[in-house]
């Protein structure tokens, strides 16, 4: 059975596949749920409009954590993003603004540096993700309706993340920790279908984890 490029079953299955590439024989020493804050926006070369105010979304997923060596982890995020942004245009007379909105489920591989020893143990993690659409709708103040568009961007997008944080120890159970981070994406691919002008995701993203010892 094969199912269309841009269908649900599809990207689910590309998901799946790319977890089972990641993923094969490790063996987990902690694991978590993870959600939180986005700001997104677009960058748009040979664009008339300089202006791309931030679309304010949020991320959920889960967290496996993987040891290397002391203090070397790898980490491994898949989630449901959401992406996007506002692009205002008009004259002073007439102006108007259309939102764009970008659903991504994606694949986050990070090499995270922290020390276990401390008890509030800041990090540091950067690596690739992996990233595959899931909607893509726009919508106009003008016509006040949101409206499904599979013309806006490709299927997949690369970004390159790089985030900072503390982990904090709960007394729930023993390895039980509250992690705080902040993370910055920056797109590596032009997701742009128009061929006009390459289009990058940016974004800063809030998160919180809660991570249990296995």
């Amino acid at each position: 059975m094969s199912f269309p490029v841009r269908s649900p079953a599809y990207k689910f299955s590309v998901i799946v596949s790319l977890l089972f590439i990641a993923v094969p024989g490790v063996s987990a020493q902690r694991v978590g749920l993870r959600g939180g804050l986005v700001l997104s926006t677009l960058s748009v070369e040979n664009s008339i409009v300089t202006d791309f105010p931030p679309r304010a979304g949020f991320a959920l997923g889960v967290v496996v954590e993987v040891p290397i060596a002391s203090g070397f982890h790898l980490q491994l995020e898949p989630s449901f993003v959401q992406r996007g942004t506002e692009i205002d245009w008009g004259s002073e007379s007439s102006r108007g603004r259309v939102r764009v909105m970008l659903d991504y489920i994606v694949l986050p591989i990070m090499a995270k540096f922290t020390d276990d020893s401390w008890s509030l143990s800041p990090y540091i993690m950067a690596g690739p993700s992996l990233g595959l659409i899931v909607t893509e709708r726009s919508d106009s103040n003008e016509a006040g309706e949101v409206r499904d568009d599979d013309s806006l961007v490709k299927d997949f997008n690369a970004t390159a993340e790089i985030e900072a944080g503390i982990r904090i120890p709960l007394n729930l159970r023993h390895g039980t920790a509250l992690v705080v981070g902040a993370r910055y994406s920056l797109g590596l691919t032009d997701i742009s279908r128009s061929g006009v002008g390459a289009v990058h995701t940016r974004g800063v993203l809030v998160l919180a984890t809660i991570l249990l010892q296995l």
